[in-house]
């Protein structure tokens, strides 16, 4: 059965190098059907932002984009939907005077049901 997502990690961006914002990983024998993602930036600076699911160490770019001034939201055109093992991950890259950087996400945990045949 379906059960509802919430995601929401906040996490400082100090300086000029990608900052890497990440959910946890989607359980074994589980998808998350995300049906909106959005990062705020709570900085009063323009910050780079990069949205990306990570399946081991391939890391697929959903969204790029320049999130401006105070508490503007980044938004992908497309929501992913994430496998088992697989990671939602937001890399921001922002000014020396930092600010924190919010990955909201809401969904569904879907379990993966084996085909028994029929």
């Amino acid at each position: 059965m379906r059960e509802p997502l919430f995601i929401r990690v906040v996490k400082n961006c100090p300086s000029t190098t990608e900052t890497a914002i990440q959910s946890g990983q989607v359980p074994p024998g589980e998808i998350w059907e995300l049906d909106f993602v959005a990062v705020f930036n709570g900085s009063a600076e323009n910050f780079l932002i990069k949205i990306q699911v990570l399946n081991r160490s391939q890391a697929i770019t959903y969204s790029y984009t320049a999130a401006l001034a105070t508490l503007q939201a980044a938004l992908p055109a497309v929501n992913p939907m994430l496998a088992e093992g697989e990671i939602l991950q937001v890399l921001a890259t922002g000014s020396s005077a930092g600010g924190d950087i919010t990955l909201l996400a809401t969904g569904w945990r879907t379990p993966i049901r084996e085909n028994t045949g029929g």
